[in-house]
């Protein structure tokens, strides 16, 4: 994927050196797919960089995975590239086909919802895409303008 995107190039003209780039590779494959933020028995945070998968019920799903494979259409897949539905749309479906990045699915509320509810998380911190500000928030809590 990093090759395909420009990041072996990119390694290759700063350096010179192939073996620098097959470093960052070998790095790549050990960093964990999840994280959990826990600040307390009422703060929990889950922390991936793309987002949820229909084929997540618990963050045991997660800790069940191969992290040494690549990644392939599913779970691993998902949590790497999966992306929210707009704002506008989120309440209006569950899970949807990504045309955007041809890969993946969206999300939406309810999927959300159940998981930070089951999980007892409170938020989803994803690191996916470049936002203005350096961050945003949803507004899909009840009550706030969509």
């Amino acid at each position: 994927m990093s090759e395909g995107y420009g990041f072996r190039e990119e390694i290759l003209e700063k350096t010179g050196q192939s073996h620098v780039y097959e470093i960052f590779v070998e790095m790549f494959k050990t960093i964990p797919i999840s994280a959990e933020i826990n600040g307390g028995k009422l703060n929990k945070y889950l922390c991936m960089h793309g987002g949820i998968s229909p084929q997540m019920q618990s963050k045991d799903d997660i800790n069940a995975v191969d992290r040494f494979i690549e990644p392939q259409p599913g779970l691993v897949f998902d949590l790497i590239w999966a992306d929210p539905f707009p704002d506008s749309e989120c309440r209006n479906h569950s899970y949807g086909p990504n045309l955007t990045r041809d890969a993946s699915y969206f999300f939406g509320l309810k999927p959300v919802t159940k998981l930070l509810c089951e999980q007892s998380y409170i938020a989803i911190i994803r690191a996916h895409e470049v936002c203005d500000n350096g961050f945003k928030m949803h507004g899909w809590v009840d009550g706030a303008p969509p």
